[in-house]
Protein backbone atom coordinates (compact mmCIF):
# COMPACT_ATOMS: atom_id res chain seq x y z
CA UNK A 1 0.00 0.00 0.00
CA UNK A 2 3.08 2.23 0.93
CA UNK A 3 4.55 1.50 -2.27
CA UNK A 4 1.90 2.21 -4.30
CA UNK A 5 0.53 5.35 -2.42
CA UNK A 6 4.66 6.17 -3.07
CA UNK A 7 4.52 5.60 -7.20
CA UNK A 8 1.31 7.75 -6.99
CA UNK A 9 2.83 10.78 -5.61
CA UNK A 10 6.22 10.28 -7.47
CA UNK A 11 4.02 10.48 -10.84
CA UNK A 12 2.12 13.72 -9.69
CA UNK A 13 5.32 15.35 -8.67
CA UNK A 14 6.73 14.21 -12.06
CA UNK A 15 3.61 15.54 -13.90
CA UNK A 16 3.40 18.70 -12.07
CA UNK A 17 7.54 19.52 -11.99
CA UNK A 18 8.46 17.38 -14.91
CA UNK A 19 9.57 18.13 -18.14
CA UNK A 20 7.49 20.20 -21.16
CA UNK A 21 5.88 17.05 -22.07
CA UNK A 22 4.67 16.34 -18.32
CA UNK A 23 3.07 20.21 -18.80
CA UNK A 24 1.60 18.77 -21.69
CA UNK A 25 -0.35 16.22 -20.14
CA UNK A 26 -1.29 17.81 -17.23
CA UNK A 27 -2.78 20.51 -19.82
CA UNK A 28 -4.35 17.85 -21.66
CA UNK A 29 -6.16 16.59 -18.21
CA UNK A 30 -6.89 19.94 -17.57
CA UNK A 31 -8.60 20.49 -20.77
CA UNK A 32 -10.72 17.32 -20.44
CA UNK A 33 -11.91 17.74 -17.05
CA UNK A 34 -12.86 21.27 -18.15
CA UNK A 35 -14.74 20.11 -21.16
CA UNK A 36 -16.74 17.30 -18.99
CA UNK A 37 -15.03 14.81 -20.96
CA UNK A 38 -13.90 13.37 -17.23
CA UNK A 39 -16.73 13.22 -15.11
CA UNK A 40 -15.38 13.69 -11.62
CA UNK A 41 -18.56 12.58 -10.15
CA UNK A 42 -18.71 9.22 -12.17
CA UNK A 43 -14.64 8.90 -11.54
CA UNK A 44 -15.28 9.21 -7.72
CA UNK A 45 -18.39 6.90 -7.84
CA UNK A 46 -15.93 4.47 -9.79
CA UNK A 47 -13.27 4.74 -7.11
CA UNK A 48 -15.86 4.20 -4.36
CA UNK A 49 -17.15 0.69 -5.59
CA UNK A 50 -13.37 -0.65 -6.21
CA UNK A 51 -12.72 0.88 -2.68
CA UNK A 52 -15.41 -1.26 -1.74
CA UNK A 53 -14.84 -4.42 -4.08
CA UNK A 54 -11.16 -4.71 -2.70
CA UNK A 55 -12.76 -4.21 1.26
CA UNK A 56 -15.07 -7.21 0.69
CA UNK A 57 -12.20 -9.54 -0.85
CA UNK A 58 -9.88 -8.31 1.65
CA UNK A 59 -12.22 -9.18 4.27
CA UNK A 60 -13.47 -12.29 2.90
CA UNK A 61 -9.79 -13.81 3.09
CA UNK A 62 -9.18 -12.17 6.15
CA UNK A 63 -12.20 -14.47 7.55
CA UNK A 64 -11.41 -17.05 5.31
CA UNK A 65 -7.78 -17.32 6.56
CA UNK A 66 -9.00 -17.07 9.94
CA UNK A 67 -11.71 -20.05 10.08
CA UNK A 68 -9.15 -22.45 8.29
CA UNK A 69 -6.26 -21.24 10.92
CA UNK A 70 -7.56 -19.86 14.28
CA UNK A 71 -4.43 -19.29 15.64
CA UNK A 72 -3.05 -16.66 13.26
CA UNK A 73 -2.86 -12.87 14.23
CA UNK A 74 -5.72 -10.83 12.40
CA UNK A 75 -2.95 -7.33 12.96
CA UNK A 76 -0.37 -9.65 11.21
CA UNK A 77 -3.02 -11.09 7.76
CA UNK A 78 -4.13 -7.18 7.94
CA UNK A 79 -0.49 -5.93 6.79
CA UNK A 80 -0.61 -9.19 4.24
CA UNK A 81 -3.38 -9.55 2.29
CA UNK A 82 -2.56 -5.77 0.81
CA UNK A 83 0.77 -7.53 -0.42
CA UNK A 84 -1.08 -10.21 -1.56
CA UNK A 85 -3.46 -8.54 -3.38
CA UNK A 86 -0.75 -5.97 -4.96
CA UNK A 87 0.94 -9.20 -6.46
CA UNK A 88 -2.01 -10.82 -7.78
CA UNK A 89 -3.10 -7.93 -9.45
CA UNK A 90 0.26 -7.13 -11.12
CA UNK A 91 0.90 -11.02 -11.59
CA UNK A 92 -0.70 -11.66 -15.29
CA UNK A 93 -3.31 -14.84 -15.52
CA UNK A 94 -5.91 -16.76 -17.27
CA UNK A 95 -9.02 -18.36 -15.47
CA UNK A 96 -7.37 -21.79 -15.66
CA UNK A 97 -3.97 -20.87 -14.32
CA UNK A 98 -5.75 -18.17 -11.84
CA UNK A 99 -6.10 -20.82 -8.94
CA UNK A 100 -2.81 -21.95 -9.38
CA UNK A 101 -0.78 -18.58 -9.65
CA UNK A 102 -3.12 -17.37 -6.36
CA UNK A 103 -2.02 -20.17 -4.09
CA UNK A 104 1.81 -20.18 -4.96
CA UNK A 105 1.58 -16.30 -4.12
CA UNK A 106 -0.24 -17.04 -0.98
CA UNK A 107 2.14 -19.40 0.34
CA UNK A 108 5.02 -16.74 -0.76
CA UNK A 109 2.91 -14.44 1.43
CA UNK A 110 1.39 -16.15 3.80
CA UNK A 111 3.74 -19.31 4.36
CA UNK A 112 6.10 -17.55 7.22
CA UNK A 113 2.97 -16.48 9.00
CA UNK A 114 0.94 -19.74 8.89
CA UNK A 115 0.97 -22.71 10.97
CA UNK A 116 -0.21 -24.78 7.94
CA UNK A 117 0.08 -24.41 4.18
CA UNK A 118 -3.00 -26.81 3.75
CA UNK A 119 -4.87 -23.81 5.31
CA UNK A 120 -3.57 -21.08 3.10
CA UNK A 121 -4.19 -23.15 -0.08
CA UNK A 122 -7.62 -23.96 1.36
CA UNK A 123 -8.46 -20.88 1.83
CA UNK A 124 -7.09 -19.46 -1.27
CA UNK A 125 -9.00 -22.32 -2.92
CA UNK A 126 -12.60 -21.57 -1.02
CA UNK A 127 -12.00 -17.75 -2.41
CA UNK A 128 -11.78 -18.80 -5.73
CA UNK A 129 -14.84 -21.33 -5.46
CA UNK A 130 -16.76 -18.48 -4.35
CA UNK A 131 -15.65 -15.51 -6.47
CA UNK A 132 -14.69 -17.07 -9.70
CA UNK A 133 -16.20 -20.47 -10.27
CA UNK A 134 -19.67 -20.22 -9.11
CA UNK A 135 -20.44 -17.00 -10.71
CA UNK A 136 -18.73 -18.45 -14.22
CA UNK A 137 -20.50 -21.76 -14.11
CA UNK A 138 -23.93 -19.68 -12.75
CA UNK A 139 -23.25 -17.06 -16.17
CA UNK A 140 -23.13 -20.71 -18.35
CA UNK A 141 -26.48 -21.73 -16.55
CA UNK A 142 -28.28 -18.39 -17.62
CA UNK A 143 -26.76 -18.10 -20.86
CA UNK A 144 -27.20 -21.61 -22.08
CA UNK A 145 -30.66 -21.54 -21.08
CA UNK A 146 -31.14 -18.37 -23.23
CA UNK A 147 -29.97 -19.36 -26.17
CA UNK A 148 -32.39 -23.00 -25.75
CA UNK A 149 -35.14 -20.60 -24.87
CA UNK A 150 -34.61 -18.32 -28.60
CA UNK A 151 -34.00 -21.25 -30.42
CA UNK A 152 -36.80 -22.56 -29.39
CA UNK A 153 -39.06 -19.54 -30.14
CA UNK A 154 -37.18 -18.92 -32.89
CA UNK A 155 -39.38 -19.51 -36.46
CA UNK A 156 -37.64 -22.57 -38.30
CA UNK A 157 -36.39 -22.06 -41.74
Amino acid sequence: TLGTILLLLTAAAYLLLGRSKSRFTLLKIRLLLTQKIINISYLSAILSLSTLRYLVFAIQLGIMLYVMQPQTDPHRMATLIPAYFFLITIIPSFFFADIGIKGSVALFIFSDHSASELAVLAAMFAIWIINSAIPTLLGSIIITQNNMKDNINSPSI
